[in-house]
């Protein structure tokens, strides 16, 4: 079991926090990593799931982040 394979199996409805500097391939890895999910999903391994990417960068206070959440998933 991989890290990734750790994280859902224990910690379904939690989220994982990843962080760099800039150009190490961070946003091409989640991308890829939640492809591959979403393939074990319509593969009947995995129950279906929402992914939610929020770029805190973009927010200029915390609480955005509920706010873009809430829109996402109504």
């Amino acid at each position: 079991m991989n890290d990734v394979d750790v994280n859902l199996y224990w910690f379904w409805h939690r989220c994982m926090y990843i962080s760099g500097v800039p150009g190490t391939g961070k946003t091409a890895t989640v991308h890829e990593v939640v492809r591959a999910l979403h393939r074990a999903t319509e593969q009947e391994e995995l129950p279906g799931f929402k992914y939610i990417e929020i770029n805190g960068m973009k927010l200029t206070e915390p609480r955005q982040a509920y706010v873009q959440m809430l829109q996402v998933l109504h």
